[in-house]
């Protein structure tokens, strides 16, 4: 049964800065284990972990250690597929994104359906923001009743205002 559930967060303009450069950020982590990765040809995500965390830790303080880790596992997952491509023979280069998506787990974010609210963690601390369940994806209000995730994206559709 397919959990996809999408809400729409409604930061004000300060809560909005500081999802964009939580997003730029873990963006910059994932080029960093990418960049690594792809030229050494290592897709071993503990292998990566122990040559690039506390490098990047340093980088970026501000940025929780989770959302580090979140940005290892996505690059590694395509570096794994660049590596897979290149080894078949075809064209593959260093897996680059303008802004990745920041994969939120049980430790990084929370969802409260009763307050219409939930909880990032980002470079600005925890961050709580209201959200709402947009008409084109409120198929069936009772899909919506499911009280835990396993967890989450944040992605940018648009710059909020």
């Amino acid at each position: 049964m397919d959990r996809t559930i999408i809400l729409q967060l409604q930061p004000n303009s300060e809560q909005a800065q500081v999802l964009q450069r939580t997003l730029q950020a873990h963006t910059d982590c994932f080029h960093a284990v990418a960049q690594e990765g792809f030229t050494t040809s290592c897709h071993n995500g503990v292998a990566l972990h122990k040559r690039i965390y506390y490098p990047l830790r340093a980088t970026h303080p501000d940025l929780p250690a989770q959302l580090v880790c979140a940005a290892r596992v996505k690059a590694t997952e395509a570096v794994k597929s660049a590596l897979d491509r290149r080894k078949k023979g075809r064209k593959a280069s260093t897996p680059r994104a303008r802004l990745c998506p920041i994969r939120y787990d049980h430790r990084s974010y929370w969802v409260k359906w009763e307050t219409m609210t939930c909880s990032l963690a980002t470079t600005g601390g925890r961050v709580e923001l209201p959200f709402v369940v947009p008409p084109s994806a409120a198929r069936s209000e009772a899909r919506y009743a499911v009280p835990t995730f396993a967890g989450a994206e944040v992605v940018i559709r648009c710059m909020w205002s």
